[in-house]
């Protein structure tokens, strides 16, 4: 019934836009009128977790409930992909579009409008493009892909009402850039979760999985150069090390955990087999050194009872002292 009334509210405020190349149907977000990309990229994370989650309907949500919903992360960043297809004083070559545009593309990547040309210029990273067609440009803040007239001639029978294949492309390329090193910053998060050596082992081997899966990502050369250029721009090689050092410490971690378990282990069953002992060294120890003594004998219930505490008494001193003499 829930659901039905959700369906029904969302099919009542959605409204389909049309123009001449494309229809589409829009629905406003639920919330406050004053959402800013924060608010709304948290409800796309959150309502994404929701779903990955697998909510339970009817029966057994009123059985068993609603699975916890997965935490978002403490970590994310927004960086901007910036595609400029036209523009004014657009060059034939991409070369050319660096060398009279360099300091505008400087200011885009490093978002700041106000810096000079020399300065905005040392933001500017190597074009990662071979070819006269395109400029590709990647920093940690963001990245830049230029187009120049020639570039634009060559794609001219491919276009799109969408400009498609000027974009769609390179956007992939983009997104895998942001995949490889959300893996990454995710495996970060995760080092101090690990409890055991074997799950500390098996994130070593993610790592190495990892490297592997992303250097076999194309097999073309500029794509490799691109994405390796990236995440070196983006800090992957050091968020690596960090991991690499985090692990190690946590191998430690867990080791010494995993010890202090095995001691403790070994005392429990020290303990155990010490009661389990307390029949025997009451019979064959305490009674017959307190026959010898001048000390009233009770009757054989009473002093079998009192001779197993005195024997019980004489295993948690032993196993006391042991433990005080052991090296912490």
């Amino acid at each position: 019934m829930l659901q039905a009334g959700h369906d029904l509210a969302v099919r009542q405020k959605t409204r389909k836009q049309s123009d001449s190349a494309f229809s589409f149907e829009l629905a406003p977000l639920s919330g406050s009128e004053a959402n800013d990309l924060k608010d709304i990229a948290l409800t796309i994370f959150h309502t994404a977790a929701f779903i990955i989650g697998g909510p339970k309907a009817v029966l057994a949500f009123l059985l068993r409930g609603q699975p916890p919903v997965p935490e978002v992360a403490e970590f994310w960043t927004g960086r901007p992909h910036v595609h400029i297809v036209r523009f004014r004083g657009q060059c034939n070559t991409a070369s050319a579009n660096e060398a009279h545009h360099g300091a505008d593309f400087g200011r885009i990547l490093c978002r700041a409008a106000g810096l000079d040309d020399a300065e905005a210029r040392s933001f500017l990273p190597k074009d990662a493009r071979m070819f006269e067609d395109f400029g590709a440009y990647v920093s940690s803040a963001a990245s830049l892909w230029v187009w120049s007239k020639n570039g634009l001639s060559e794609q001219k029978a491919f276009m799109d009402a969408n400009r498609g294949n000027l974009i769609y492309e390179r956007q992939v390329l983009a997104e895998l850039l942001e995949y490889g090193y959300m893996l990454h910053r995710r495996l970060y998060q995760r080092v101090e979760t690990f409890a055991t050596t074997a799950e500390v082992i098996a994130a070593r081997k993610e790592i190495l999985r990892l490297r592997r899966v992303m250097r076999e990502a194309s097999h073309s050369g500029e794509i490799r150069s691109l994405l390796d250029n990236g995440w070196s721009a983006m800090g992957l090689p050091e968020l690596i090390s960090d991991i690499k050092s985090g692990l190690e410490l946590r191998a430690l971690e867990t080791t010494s955990m995993e010890n202090l378990r095995t001691v403790r282990v070994g005392w429990a069953l020290t303990t155990v087999f010490g009661f389990v002992a307390v029949p025997a060294l009451a019979e064959q120890l305490v009674k017959p050194i307190w026959k010898l003594t001048p000390f009233h004998l009770f009757g054989d219930a009473l002093t079998t009872v009192v001779s197993d505490a005195i024997a019980v008494v004489l295993v948690l001193i032993v196993v006391g002292v042991t433990l005080r003499l052991l090296p912490p």
